[in-house]
């Protein structure tokens, strides 16, 4: 299992990129320590792998277009496929610590066309509603879930015949889910082309996080009006455009300070703020640290 420091996003379609994560075996399983990833949370973001994942230490907050939900020591959760979400320490939680699958639903349902996965993955998948599972230790078949879930984190991926093993107890998983009924999750159906134009925006944002951004032309990328940009924001990610362009900027500045050799000023550049005095307000204001001293942090670390 390999420990994760940060998110990468794709380029083209703001969906994040999957490291070892192949058409020929597509799963990943990773350690989220929230305390040492960069920016301390995970931005928001999709994907096409189903997202399942076990809290070990601490408590994790996850945000969807429907709220958030938090999830304590052990519990576990599911996020469904294309589904946006971010997730960050809870507040007042220290060493939060999460373990993750990724897996694409075709890794147990096989072939779109075959029949377990016509009945059991794509009535889930497909269903937008159905966008964040939660687990609680209930003292019975929930219980006996989380197990499972966290016993599957044990598996030493370098046995021979890993791959089956992890087929079989992720199906195992999948089943339990499916017997809990818990994906039968009422709702208000998703404005599509509301969400389409939102992740437009998202890309916009991404792609000139270097220049200065107004929320007319952030609008024009997404085909809507400036009321829809605020509306989209407001609704689907519970905030504004120009807070989120800080949480990106931040992000990339984050990352910019672990792995690169730029000096502060112009990893500040870089990251759209014209002077490094408000780079380091706001890099404060987020992190809790100066971003030499986020660096100094990291470089420990790792």
């Amino acid at each position: 299992m390999k420990d994760v420091y940060s998110n990468q996003i794709r380029i083209g379609n703001k969906e994040e990129i999957i490291p070892d994560y192949t058409e020929e075996f597509p799963y990943r399983a990773s350690r989220m320590h929230f305390e040492n990833y960069g920016g301390d949370f995970v931005p928001w973001h999709w994907h096409k792998a189903l997202e399942m994942f076990y809290i070990e230490s601490g408590a994790m907050e996850c945000d969807t277009p429907s709220g958030s939900v938090v999830f304590e020591q052990g519990t576990a959760g599911l996020v469904n496929s294309n589904i946006m979400h971010s997730t960050r320490s809870a507040s007042g939680s220290h060493d939060t610590i999460q373990y993750v699958h990724l897996f694409g639903p075709d890794l147990i349902g096989g072939k779109p066309d075959s029949r377990i996965y016509s009945m059991y993955l794509e009535p889930v998948v497909s269903n937008a509603c159905v966008e964040l599972i939660k687990l609680i230790p209930d003292g019975g078949a929930q219980s006996r879930t989380i197990g499972r879930i966290r016993e599957s984190f044990q598996m030493d991926l370098a046995d021979p015949y890993s791959e089956l093993e992890i087929r079989n107890r992720l199906s195992e998983i999948w089943l339990d889910l499916c017997r809990l009924k818990v994906f039968s999750a009422p709702g208000a159906e998703p404005n599509s082309s509301m969400e389409s134009n939102l992740k437009l925006m998202m890309l916009f944002i991404n792609e000139n996080l270097e220049k200065k951004m107004t929320t007319e032309m952030i609008a024009e990328a997404g085909f809507t009006s400036e009321r829809g940009c605020f509306r989209a924001f407001r609704e689907y990610l519970h905030t504004t455009p120009g807070a989120y362009i800080n949480q990106c900027r931040i992000v990339q500045a984050c990352r910019m300070l672990t792995e690169e050799n730029y000096s502060i000023a112009q990893i500040a550049t870089k990251c759209g703020f014209k002077e490094s005095s408000h780079f380091g307000r706001v890099f404060r204001d987020s992190t809790g640290l100066t971003p030499k001293q986020y660096r100094r942090k990291k470089q420990n670390i790792q």
